[in-house]
């Protein structure tokens, strides 16, 4: 490689450190806790823990190339999951909102910023 090339990778990689992933914001509307929840897609599986009844929690991921987001819990032993093959990518533009309903049905949307 000569020097501008190394330059451009060298800021490319700079940059790519600066993005802190895309924000899944996960809101548990149902009366119970959603436990070992799982966020997951193309190259990326971030574990949240527990979310109380009515509580919230934000994740960062950071996919790799073009994915889609999946969201997996339990309630009292019981596995759930749901997957959303909306378009993300690791870029501060995207956000990706997710909703647990009484019923425990899931919706995940992504958007742009």
């Amino acid at each position: 490689m000569n020097m501008r090339t190394l330059q451009v990778v060298a800021i490319a990689l700079l940059l790519s450190s600066c993005i802190s992933g895309v924000p899944v914001n996960i809101d548990n509307q149902s009366a119970s806790d959603l436990t070992n929840v799982v966020v997951s897609g193309k190259g990326f599986s971030e574990s949240v823990g527990t979310i109380p009844p009515g509580g919230k929690a934000v994740v960062h991921v950071r996919p790799k190339g073009e994915s889609g987001v999946k969201l997996a819990f339990e309630v009292n032993g019981q596995r759930y999951s749901a997957l959303e093959e909306a378009y993300i990518e690791n870029d501060s533009l995207y956000v990706v909102d997710v909703t647990v309903d009484a019923d425990f049905s899931v919706a995940i949307k992504s958007r742009l910023r």
